[in-house]
């Protein structure tokens, strides 16, 4: 968990019209049936169009952090020519996520959350707006928003195309098959928990290590280099299956 962004979210007396701390207001979707508001980000590339609509990636960040906090990703996605949707699930006055106890038992409901407002935003911002393609789409989150696009792309979704996870740990991959692909990037200084990677290489799946990268430095605070490096694996993943920059 990254700390650096705890004053970010302390800035916030609470979601709607309020100004958030880094970058421009988010758009709010309600969902009525949660009570719940999702503050989200749009960033489309130029040639999105109605008459030929982009994919999407789902942005996810890890727990701390906004999701204004991955614009390394967020740019170099949109030059390869996607839409990319940063959503914010961990709101002001949340309860705080388990940090002791049986953790993957612990946080599930936290992930099963973060997924629901996944498929939320799906229904109700990608699935209506016709520049965005609904039918390919890419969940990509960092820890615990990689555990949350996990669980998501485990529930199959005919609509996901893609999962990528940038050093998720509890969630376990699920199996590259049916059409979906699935690359995990991993840091060095946490190892995941047991059976969360898969012990044998299949079509489709990437589970790709990054000496000397730290699992919390996968943001825009990190250092360049690592950057650069997630983003060369993600963007040469993404275009044609390679695993590695």
């Amino acid at each position: 968990m990254v700390t650096r962004w705890v004053v970010a979210f302390a800035l916030l007396a609470g979601v709607a019209g309020v100004a958030w701390a880094e970058g421009p207001a988010p758009q709010i979707l309600r969902d009525e049936a949660r009570g719940r508001d999702v503050p989200l980000w749009v960033d489309e590339a130029p040639t999105c169009t109605a008459a030929s609509p982009c994919p999407v990636v789902l942005l996810s960040p890890g727990w701390g952090i906004p999701a204004t906090g991955y614009r390394f990703l967020v740019d170099s996605l949109v030059r390869a020519g996607y839409a990319v949707v940063s959503v914010q699930d961990q709101l002001p006055g949340d309860a705080p996520m388990p940090s002791t106890g049986d953790l993957r038992r612990d946080r599930t409901p936290f992930w099963q959350r973060g997924a629901a407002t996944l498929r939320f935003v799906h229904a109700h911002l990608v699935s209506q707006r016709p520049t965005l393609d609904a039918q390919r789409v890419v969940l990509l989150g960092h820890s615990h928003g990689g555990d949350v696009s996990a669980l998501l792309a485990t529930e199959r979704p005919a609509w996901v195309m893609a999962l990528v996870t940038l050093d998720h740990r509890r969630v376990p991959l699920p199996a590259a098959s049916g059409g979906l692909r699935v690359l995990s990037l991993r840091g060095s200084d946490f190892p995941a928990d047991p059976g969360v990677l898969p012990v044998t290489a299949s079509p489709g799946l990437c589970v790709l290590p990054l000496a000397g990268a730290r699992h919390d430095d996968m943001h825009d605070g990190g250092p360049a280099a690592l950057k650069v490096r997630l983003v060369g694996a993600l963007v040469a993943f993404l275009a044609d299956d390679r695993c590695g920059p």
